[in-house]
């Protein structure tokens, strides 16, 4: 009796967090159309199309992945209340898709070497970890 409670209790939440998941998504991607539309009505050049500078496009990029990322979090939330598995494949991904977010939006310049070496131990972690899922997986599905 009790184990049902439970189980109906995570499921409310599960949905509730996908819910708020997708209603976040969506805010972003319209507020990523609409600063696109902004910067191709504002920031026309001489030459009459939309001229941006690389800090902006490195902007737009950031939260282009952000939204991926989002999107790849509710693919692991709708995941796990079908299955109820937490598969550690996805959530390696989206540290791996967040990591290269920030390689992207980094600023080099005023990033000291010991960030650049914490950022470069976590990919290679990330990337192992990975690499060391999809062979698990090959041998399980080839033996």
């Amino acid at each position: 009796m009790l184990d049902r409670i439970f189980h109906h209790f995570e499921r409310i939440i599960v949905l509730i967090l996908l819910a708020l998941m997708g209603l976040i998504i969506t805010i972003s991607t319209f507020e990523l159309s609409a600063s696109i539309i902004d910067s191709m009505i504002n920031n026309k050049s001489d030459k009459g199309y939309m001229s941006l500078n690389i800090s902006e496009l490195l902007e737009l990029f950031s939260f282009i992945l952000l939204i991926v990322i989002g999107l790849e979090l509710f693919e692991t939330i709708k995941y796990y209340l079908n299955k109820h598995i937490i598969q550690a494949e996805f959530i390696l991904l989206v540290a791996l898709t967040a990591i290269a977010r920030k390689v992207i939006v980094l600023d080099y310049s005023k990033a000291d070497e010991r960030l650049l070496l914490g950022i470069a131990a976590t990919i290679i972690a990330l990337s192992t970890g990975y690499f060391l899922i999809k062979r698990a997986d090959a041998r399980i599905k080839n033996p």
